[in-house]
């Protein structure tokens, strides 16, 4: 059995391993490697079902690209879901999540509209823009501190107290020495 530290990262089965014999009721004796075998209570073990059609309708190779065209590889959109604005410096930048055409909906992606409109042909895009359901629109920029007369004052008093002590000379105590 392999040797994982934490409990919760373990495997809950291992196997298949073929049942040698039955101790009573309860019991199997199980064959795991070299012939080594080892006894264990039914409640811990599960029947083995080999079933390559455990997902039928699941599709496990990827479609390819579209075309290719040198090196590069272009893949179609079906279809825009929905879009954000993520913080970039002091502001926001959009970016849809797009379903490409031919592949499972656990494959949606993450792009910002600026590389979709340098890679697509406008009227593409517009097209694909009528797809999406709602767009939210740009976050409101976060207001500015208003400053009242209060406050000006009481941040004018300590910068005018700094001055002041840099233009005194440091007074320090020392002990008289004898």
């Amino acid at each position: 059995m392999p040797d994982v530290t934490a409990r919760k990262l373990q495997h809950r089965y291992f196997g298949p391993y073929p049942v040698t014999q039955l101790c009573g009721e309860n019991a199997v004796v199980v064959e795991l490697s070299a012939g080594r075998t080892r006894s264990f209570n039914v409640s811990n073990l599960k029947p083995w079902k080999e079933d390559p059609d455990t997902f039928p309708g699941r599709d496990y190779s990827q479609p390819g690209p579209v075309e290719v065209i040198g090196d590069e590889e272009y893949f179609t959109i079906d279809r825009f879901i929905k879009n954000r604005w993520v913080r970039s410096g002091r502001g926001y930048k959009e970016q849809f999540l797009v379903h490409w055409e031919n592949y499972p909906p656990e494959d949606v992606s993450w792009l910002p509209v600026q590389q979709l409109e340098s890679e697509m042909e406008k009227d593409s895009f517009t097209e694909l823009l009528k797809t999406l359901q709602t767009r939210k629109p740009r976050p409101a920029p976060k207001p500015k501190r208003k400053m009242n007369n209060n406050s000006q004052q009481q941040q004018a008093a300590p910068r005018a107290q700094r001055q002041q002590q840099q233009q005194e000379p440091t007074r320090v105590r020392t002990r008289a020495q004898r």
